[in-house]
C-alpha cells in the first residue's frame, strides 16, 4: 500500500493571546469583585470577561446540569 502525502497547514501563532488571558482574568476578578463575592460563579464572571475583552456582544448565561456540568446558554 503506497502512502500519501500530507498536507499540513502552519496556523499563525497568536502571541496575544497570553496578553487575552491576563487581560480575562483581571476583568473577571472585577466583576467578581462587583457583585461582592455572592450571587453568581466564576464560570459566569470568566465568560463575561471573555467576551468583553473579545469585543463579542451577547449575554452569557450558563446552567448547571444533573451531573454538575455547565452548559452556555
Amino acid at each position: 500500500m503506497a502512502h500519501q502525502a500530507t498536507k499540513m497547514t502552519a496556523t499563525p501563532l497568536d502571541h496575544s493571546e497570553p496578553e487575552n488571558q491576563r487581560k480575562i482574568a483581571a476583568r473577571a476578578y472585577e466583576f467578581w469583585l462587583a457583585r461582592a463575592f455572592r450571587r453568581g460563579s466564576p464560570e459566569t464572571d470568566w465568560l463575561r470577561a471573555d467576551r468583553e475583552v473579545r469585543g463579542k456582544t451577547g449575554t452569557v448565561r450558563l446552567r448547571r446540569t444533573t451531573a454538575g456540568n455547565f452548559l452556555l446558554s
